[in-house]
């Protein structure tokens, strides 16, 4: 179980995996579309990341990391969040 849990999911984050988030968002933006809204995709990196783990460390990075990844799912759900790569994040949400 373990192992199907990690293809799917983002080990750090616990957010969907870019793979995933493809089927995902294939669903999510259906149903938007089915009731007559517009999905649209946000696309995040931040900014700095590189010199923030140099000056704080790994484990202060990747508590950032967790930290922005919990501020989206509690604003958009973890079925329309994912951690690409890195400090790179995508949101699937309604573009209202």
């Amino acid at each position: 179980m373990y192992m199907v849990m990690e293809r799917y999911y983002d080990s750090l984050t616990g957010l969907p995996g870019m793979s995933y988030l493809y089927e995902l968002a294939d669903a999510e933006g259906r149903r938007l579309v089915a009731e007559g809204n517009t999905p649209a995709i946000l696309f995040m990196d931040i900014s700095g990341m590189k010199q923030f783990n140099h000056k704080h460390g790994f484990r202060q990075g990747d508590d950032l990391l967790i930290s922005f990844a919990s501020l989206l799912t509690d604003q958009f759900g973890i079925d329309n969040c994912s951690r690409f790569i890195q400090d790179h994040f995508v949101v699937v949400t309604d573009s209202k």
